[in-house]
């Protein structure tokens, strides 16, 4: 006797191959009380367009991947490696209060994902991301389903690229480390993204994006939307519950830092300088700093992130004598002020911070600024 289902909000072609396909796979195989319920069922069935046949071939090829990697008792089983933790910033903001769905938030441009490969090897790093997949399903889900009374099966995400390298982007390891780790999560967690923004898109990101897409489901592309570093604000705030995220990304949510980086939202912790990554510089009042960069190759990217303590500052970029980006005062005091520029000319590049319209204030500025070089053939080549 098949289940009774859990709630009304599935459509009688759905409830028909829903008990279709669970009658298919428990003719020889066991399934778990968890894996015989509707709402684990139906994620299979809508991963593949309600084709029964393809649902139970992506279903059976998924748990004969879990038997073979051990994956149910990977939770009893596996321990992250102490490389791993605390360099992992990956946190668990709480629930949705519309949706209630959990709300993640995961800063892909500051984990160094090339340092962890070269430290624990491929294979224990694509491990460690399904342990944390199965933390999610069986610790968060559960203990969510629990509370509110009814399944909860997916999550909110939000993912911030700032500080995303060339040392990542650039390295064959890492983008095969992804394409694995990708069709890993669509093979055996479908229908896990409810939405999920990407945000601070280095121009470089979205060349190397459109050479991994099509190694990506389309249910997760049509679920993704990706922002540069300075479009993403009001669509974050408009989509995502404000008080659930530090003050870094727009939220209201209180702690000793704007990242909040003490609280145990972050779930592995952190170490304690970790968003120490910000140079000061002092600019006097009546002044102004130039900070020049040689570009060397055409097509270099010149990225800046920079606030100030109390009061606004001029900004600007000069190619030679030549200004770029017109030096203008800018509420560097109020919101963290970032971009990029493609430098088309090979030459010398000054960055301005200008303080002479002030006669009294001198200014104090939080910088970091980079310039990523272009990748080469041989870098791109995903073969």
């Amino acid at each position: 006797m098949s289940p009774n289902h859990e709630v009304t909000e599935f459509t009688p072609e759905e409830i028909e191959k829903i008990d279709s396909l669970r009658k298919r796979v428990a003719t020889n195989t066991k399934l778990s009380e968890d894996q015989s319920s509707d709402h684990y069922i139906i994620k299979w069935l809508r991963a593949r367009n309600m084709d029964l046949d393809k649902a139970e071939d992506m279903l059976r090829k998924s748990l004969q991947w879990r038997k073979d990697n051990e994956v149910d008792t990977i939770l009893d089983t596996w321990k992250l490696p102490e490389q791993f933790l605390k360099k992992v910033p990956f946190a668990y903001l709480g629930n949705d209060p519309v949706s209630e769905l959990p709300v993640f938030l995961f800063l892909l441009g500051r984990h160094d994902v090339r340092s962890e490969l070269e430290a624990l090897g491929q294979e224990i790093v694509l491990r460690n991301n399904i342990y944390i997949m199965e933390y999610v399903h069986k610790v968060i889900f559960k203990k969510c389903s629990e509370n509110l009374g009814r399944p909860i099966t997916q999550f909110i995400e939000l993912i911030d690229l700032e500080h995303y390298s060339y040392r990542q982007l650039g390295n064959a390891q890492c983008r095969d480390t992804m394409i694995k780790m990708q069709d890993i999560f669509d093979s055996n967690y479908p229908e896990v993204f409810n939405y999920m923004v990407l945000v601070n898109a280095p121009k470089i990101f979205y060349f190397i994006y459109n050479l991994l897409k099509p190694f990506v489901a389309k249910a997760t592309i049509d679920k993704l939307t990706i922002y540069g570093p300075n479009n993403w604000r009001e669509e974050v705030t408009h989509r995502y519950p404000m008080e659930l995220f530090p003050s870094h990304w727009g939220g209201t949510k209180i702690g000793r830092d704007e990242y909040c980086s003490d609280d145990p939202i972050w779930m592995f912790g952190l170490e304690k300088n970790f968003f120490k990554d910000l140079e000061v510089l002092k600019v006097k009042a009546r002044d102004k700093v130039h900070l020049e960069y040689q570009i060397l190759e055409e097509g270099s990217n010149l990225v800046w992130k920079f606030k100030s303590d109390s009061h606004d500052i001029c900004f600007g970029i000069l190619h030679e004598e030549t200004e770029v980006i017109p030096v203008t005062r800018v509420n560097s005091h109020k919101e963290m002020q970032s971009g990029e520029l493609e430098c088309c000319k090979v030459g010398k590049y000054t960055i301005v911070f200008d303080n002479t319209y002030s006669y009294a204030k001198g200014k104090q500025v939080h910088h970091r600024i980079e310039v990523i070089k272009p990748l080469t053939l041989d870098e791109i080549n995903l073969d």
